[in-house]
């Protein structure tokens, strides 16, 4: 289920602040209020998630909003006192992960986050915990073979997902050479094409298949961000392992330059990606042989013959 971006409003008279994420029916998933204290930090009050949404990462991810917030008005996130069964596993993991410290007291024990704000509360951090969320996916489809009693395969063989977590690369955000935004541009020159929303991979495809040179790699696999809990299959490019994605749009677009709202080798905290990357050759073969521009692990036109390759 895909969730807007997380909403953080303006203190009201006590100094109080809601923070809140969406559905995309406009309707409250998950909230958190926090509020100053006399020692200088911001004590969470309530945080709930509908129970259709918890163990999908909303929690947390209202937890990392206040925290950030909390840092930037100088006043770490602190806990409260009486803490659920979920809240108490959540603040006691990030103790064990250094990100948080135990505080003792007359008016009682609270768990207070460090300053500046982690920027991943998850179990894991960066793009790492993307792949074992990918694999999680697979797991369980694995899990239902075992209780079906049939044949377990191998982890590549689960879909796209068990696939990317086999095989894909890491993509780290880093910034585009001269050298390397000249090429890229030279060959975005070559057409006038606006890069729709939902069209990542033929964005990504008919880019790299106008690049003579084959610098512009395809890449396939999943993405993730802010706001966002779970992986999307998506599509991009790469030059030089370097992520350029002309399809996902920046929240906060940079202040000059060309496709100034796209990911063009940086990109944004919270977003990570973890694909695998396809010869020019096979995307060529591919789009002549569908006529379409759409997933190649997911190729349920030819039934996916990746899957049948690989000895699945």
């Amino acid at each position: 289920m895909k969730t807007r971006e997380i909403r953080v409003n303006e203190p009201d008279a006590d100094g109080c602040i809601y923070v809140s994420t969406q559905s995309v029916a406009g309707t409250d998933i998950g909230g958190l209020t926090m509020c100053p204290t006399r020692h200088g930090t911001m004590r969470v009050g309530w945080i709930a998630v509908k129970p259709m949404f918890r163990r999908r990462g909303v929690a947390t991810q209202l937890y990392q909003a206040a925290a950030r917030e909390a840092c930037e008005r100088g006043r770490p996130l602190e806990s409260d006192r009486r803490l659920a069964r979920g809240s108490l596993a959540f603040w006691r993991k990030q103790v064990r992960k250094g990100r948080a410290t135990l505080r003792d007291d007359p008016d009682g024990r609270t768990y207070a986050l460090k300053c500046p704000a982690p920027s991943d509360l998850s179990g894991t951090t960066g793009s790492s915990g993307l792949r074992q969320n990918i694999r999680q996916w697979a797991d369980a489809r694995r899990q239902l073979d075992k209780l079906n009693k049939m044949k377990v395969r191998p982890l590549k063989c689960y879909g796209p997902h068990g696939y990317v977590a086999a095989k894909g690369k890491t993509y780290r955000s880093a910034k585009l050479t001269d050298d390397e935004r000249a090429h890229l541009f030279s060959i975005l020159d070559q057409r006038c094409r606006r890069f729709q929303l939902g069209a990542c991979y033929y964005n990504a495809m008919i880019t790299a298949l106008d690049d003579p040179t084959e610098q512009l790699k395809y890449v396939e696999g999943y993405a993730i961000r802010d706001g966002i809990p779970m992986p999307i299959h998506h599509g991009w490019l790469t030059i030089n392992n370097k992520v350029v994605d002309l399809t996902w749009r920046l929240r906060t677009p940079r202040r000059r330059g060309r496709l100034r709202n796209r990911m063009i080798g940086e990109f944004v905290e919270g977003l990570q990606y973890v694909g695998v990357e396809f010869p020019t050759s096979q995307v060529r073969r591919y789009v002549v042989e569908t006529g379409v521009g759409d997933s190649i692990i997911d190729d349920w036109r030819r039934g996916w013959p990746l899957f049948k390759k690989e000895g699945c």
